[in-house]
C-alpha cells in the first residue's frame, strides 16, 4: 500500500483522503445490515467510517491480506461495538448480545437462500448457537428498544391507561410455582412443544411443520402433554 511507504505527512494526507473516499460504498454496504434496530442511518454511517479509518490505520499490506478482507470484519466490529455499548435499555449479558447480531445477519443470508423465513432450528444451526441459546437471545432483543409508559399503542391508547390494575400477580406467581417442576418432568420434545405453543403461540400446523408431523400428530401430543401437566399438578392443589 502506498501509503503505509509515504512517511511525509504532507504527502500522506491525500493518499488517506483517498483510501477513505474509495471504500465509503464498503461501509454504507456493511452499515445496511443494521439497518431498522433502533440506531439512525447516519450514526450507523458514522461508526462504520470510524472503523474504515481504523482499517487504514491498521492494515499491514507485508502479511498478503487484501484490505477489504481487513477492513470488513474491522468496520463490521465497531458497528457491533456501538450496538452493545449503546442501544440496550435494559443490558443483557454481553454473549447475547452478540448472539443477537449474530442471528440477525445470518437470518437475512438465509431468507434469501431459502426464499423463506428459517425455522429456528435452521437459524440457530446457521449460527452456531444452540436452540436455547437463540430463543434467549430473542427475548434480549426486546431489551434494545425502550418505549415511554406514556407513549400512545396502535389504537392512539396510552400504555399506562392499559395496565391491568386488577390483576393478581400473587396468583401468577403461585401458578408458575406450581407448573414449573411438572414442565421439568416433561420430555425435551414435550417442552419444546409446550413453548412453541404457549410462549411463541405458533399454530398447531406450523408446530406440525417445525417437527415434521401432522396436525393431528400435534393435536393429539399437546393433549397427552396436558394431561401429564395435570395428573403431576393435582396432588399439589389438593395438598393445598
Amino acid at each position: 500500500m502506498q501509503l503505509r511507504a509515504e512517511t511525509d505527512a504532507v504527502r500522506r494526507a491525500p493518499l488517506y483522503a483517498a483510501l477513505v473516499a474509495d471504500h465509503l460504498h464498503l461501509v454504507d454496504a456493511i452499515a445496511a445490515r443494521y439497518r431498522s434496530r433502533g440506531v439512525d442511518w447516519d450514526d450507523l454511517v458514522q461508526v462504520g467510517r470510524l472503523g474504515l479509518c481504523k482499517a487504514i490505520c491498521g492494515y499491514e499490506p507485508a502479511r498478503g491480506r487484501p484490505f477489504v478482507a481487513y477492513a470488513v470484519p474491522t468496520i463490521s466490529g465497531e458497528i457491533k461495538r456501538h450496538f452493545r455499548d449503546t442501544v440496550w435499555a435494559v443490558r443483557p449479558p454481553r454473549r447475547l448480545q452478540e448472539i443477537q447480531l449474530e442471528l440477525r445477519e445470518r437470518e437475512v443470508e438465509l431468507e434469501q437462500d431459502l426464499g423463506r423465513a428459517p425455522s429456528d432450528s435452521e437459524l440457530a444451526a446457521a449460527a452456531g448457537v444452540e436452540e436455547t441459546e437463540l430463543r434467549e437471545a430473542q427475548v434480549a432483543q426486546h431489551a434494545a428498544r425502550k418505549v415511554s409508559i406514556d407513549a400512545p399503542g396502535d389504537s392512539g391508547v396510552a400504555w399506562s391507561e392499559r395496565l391491568d390494575t386488577q390483576r393478581d400477580d400473587y396468583a401468577v406467581v403461585e401458578a408458575r410455582l406450581v407448573l414449573r417442576p411438572a414442565v421439568r418432568e416433561l420430555s425435551r420434545r414435550e417442552r419444546r412443544v409446550v413453548y412453541l405453543r404457549f410462549v411463541r403461540g405458533w399454530t398447531q400446523q406450523e408446530i406440525g411443520d417445525e417437527l415434521g408431523v401432522s396436525q393431528m400428530q400435534v393435536s393429539r401430543l399437546l393433549s397427552q402433554i396436558l394431561a401429564k401437566l395435570r395428573q403431576r399438578i393435582a396432588p399439589l392443589d389438593q395438598a393445598s
